[in-house]
Formats: C-alpha cells, structure tokens, sequence
C-alpha cells in the first residue's frame, strides 16, 4: 500500500515538475525583479496593490463598485508609485479617456475588496477555503483516487496564487478547477 502511494507522489511530483516548466517556458516569466520595488514595474504592481487595499479599507462594506474604484486610485497610490513613469501613462489615460482606459488589475485580491468590499472578497474566498477543506478530508479518506485529489488541490492553489497577481477571470480555468474540487 506504502508503495502505491508513493509511487504517486513521485508521478505527482513529475507532473508539477513538467508542469512548472512548460509554464515557465510559454509565459517566459522573469522572476529576477520580484525584491526590486525601487524601478519598474514591481514598483507599480505593489503601489496598485497597496491603493486597491486602502481604498477597499476606507469602503470596506460594499466597497465602491467595479468601475467607480478607477477614480480613486490615483489618490490612494503610494508616493513611491505616483512618479513611475507606468503610473502616470495610466492615470494620464484615465484622465483623458475615463472608464474606457481603466486602470490594469494587478491583484484579484485586493482589487475586488475595493470593488465590492469584504463581501465581495467573501464570495471569492469562502468557496476556495470551504473547497480546500473538502479536498485535504478527501485526500486522507480516499487513497485510492489520491492522484487526482493532488492534482487538483494543487491546481486550485497554483490558480489562486496568481490571484495576488493578476485577474483569476481571465481564463476561467480557477472556477472550473473549484467546481471539480467540489465534486471529489
């Protein structure tokens, strides 16, 4: 029985491996700037981030609605942002164009609870929380079907790491991934 299971761990481990490097190689992510805030566009990623959650802070209920958040960002950036040159090609967009040239999202997180607040954020968090639950239950009840269980925890948890980076609607794949960890 030991054996089974650990030979799908190292199948397990394989995959993630293979996994991460075709990842790697499609997107060609560039992770050498990640501990650099000072220049380009770590600075504005984290300065957008920093602005979407004070502004979910200063309307944490309902938050301000999923277009009227743009209109507070420029004023709720920190200072080391303001003057990035990315920063003000978007603020100078939003103001001649508006809404049409909203700014980018840059966390899911953070900017849904501007959005819609810690409702909003709820919505989004209850369900990955509630679904990892039912999957680490199932991992230990059910060894037989262990494979698929990993692979979908660990799916669910890549996707909603890049929540704190980007839109997890951009493909959908994090809401079919929680649908399938809710089915297991």
């Amino acid at each position: 029985k030991h054996k089974e299971y650990y030979d799908d761990l190292k199948k397990l481990l394989v995959c993630c491996f293979l996994a991460g490097i075709l990842a790697n190689s499609v997107t060609g992510i560039n992770v050498t700037g990640i501990d650099n805030l000072k220049n380009g566009s770590n600075n504005v990623r984290w300065g957008y981030t920093v602005a979407t959650a004070k502004i979910g802070l200063a309307h944490p209920i309902f938050g301000t609605g999923s277009e009227l958040f743009n209109y507070y960002v420029e004023e709720y950036a920190p200072d080391f942002t303001k003057d990035t040159k990315n920063f003000r090609l978007w603020v100078d967009y939003f103001n001649r164009d508006g809404l049409r040239a909203a700014y980018p999202q840059m966390c899911e997180y953070s900017t849904r609870f501007a959005q819609n607040g810690i409702i909003g954020l709820g919505i989004v968090l209850i369900p990955l929380a509630v679904a990892l639950h039912k999957l680490r239950k199932c991992l230990k009840k059910r060894k037989e079907s262990f494979l698929i269980l990993a692979i979908t925890t660990i799916s669910l948890l890549g996707m909603a790491a890049t929540g704190f980076s980007n839109n997890i609607n951009i493909t959908y794949c994090y809401w079919v991934t929680l649908g399938v960890a809710y089915v297991c």
